[in-house]
């Protein structure tokens, strides 16, 4: 045996090293390739939703997110003894982020008129330890000149409450648009009274020959 797989030996029996350094070593490739599926096997779902629903450099921060939960996933494997995983592991489905997600948007669909723009974001939250968790999600309703924000542990609570301040702007601006006028006197317009006097024909032509005068 080499020194160099003298040192490697000790080096894995020894204390865990640093994840990205392990896994840049080829001669770690096999074992990574395992970890990674084991990992894509019970993450891969959530992380394809994640990456579909973040836009630009949004997916810089959601891939390094993404590879700190792979390098905990490493830290377990490594602290457990590496044990032997298997190569083609069954892929866990899960549906309870996603068809929340799912959900919130269908009642952003059957609410909103058409041209009304609406988004649904999440929001992460960093960990002392360099984790990150869900921390919320919000959405935020755009129709012309009203619009209504909403924050809330669960997709459907952050679209309720975005779509109840948006109705509720778009209801006082109706409300405002059909009020009465107030004019000078502060009295609101109102029809004639209907026993109110009729005016003199004979004052009225007098008027008219008045105007015409000047």
């Amino acid at each position: 045996m080499s020194a160099h797989d003298h040192d490697k030996t000790d080096a894995t029996a020894g204390e865990m090293p640093e994840f990205r350094d392990w896994a840049r070593d080829p001669d770690n490739g096999p074992a990574l390739d395992l970890l990674a599926a084991d990992f894509l096997a019970d993450e891969g779902v959530e992380l394809i939703a994640d990456l579909i629903d973040c836009r630009g450099q949004q997916h810089q921060w959601t891939a390094e997110r993404w590879v700190e939960r792979l390098g905990k996933r490493f830290q377990r494997w490594w602290a457990e003894g590496h044990p032997q995983l298997r190569a083609g592991p069954r892929v866990r489905v899960t549906y309870h982020l996603i068809s929340m997600e799912y959900e919130a948007r269908r009642m952003l669909d059957a609410s909103l008129p058409p041209g009304a723009v609406a988004s649904l974001t999440r929001h992460w939250r960093k960990l002392p330890l360099g984790e990150s968790e869900l921390a919320g999600w919000t959405c935020k309703v755009e129709d012309g000149g009203a619009s209504g924000l909403g924050n809330g542990a669960t997709p459907g609570v952050a679209v309720a409450k975005a779509l109840a301040a948006w109705r509720e702007f778009v209801t006082a601006s109706r409300f405002e648009m059909e009020s009465p006028v107030a004019d000078d006197s502060g009295e609101r317009d109102r029809p004639p009274l209907l026993d109110a006097p009729s005016a003199d024909p004979a004052d009225a032509s007098n008027e008219g020959r008045d105007k015409r005068a000047v």
